[in-house]
């Protein structure tokens, strides 16, 4: 595994924007495939983030921004 991969803010973070750099060369598949994992990844992993007040903002904010990316791609 990477180094980011340890730290879930910075998963989260590197996974929305590899699907926007995805999105934008319309590579609308890796996109949909980016973003799907990583918003599986936070459904699951969604008591993690729960302890952590401070990132939890940051977050709920990135989790919401993903949603609308892949609705984006999948229209």
């Amino acid at each position: 595994k990477s180094q980011y991969s340890h730290v879930p803010a910075c998963q989260i973070s590197t996974s929305y924007y590899v699907g926007f750099a995805y999105m934008m060369m319309r590579r609308y598949a890796d996109a949909i495939r980016t973003l799907s994992s990583a918003l599986l990844y936070m459904q699951r992993t969604k008591q993690l983030f729960s302890s952590r007040s401070y990132q939890n903002d940051q977050i709920n904010k990135q989790t919401e921004q993903m949603y609308h990316l892949l609705a984006i791609c999948l229209v």
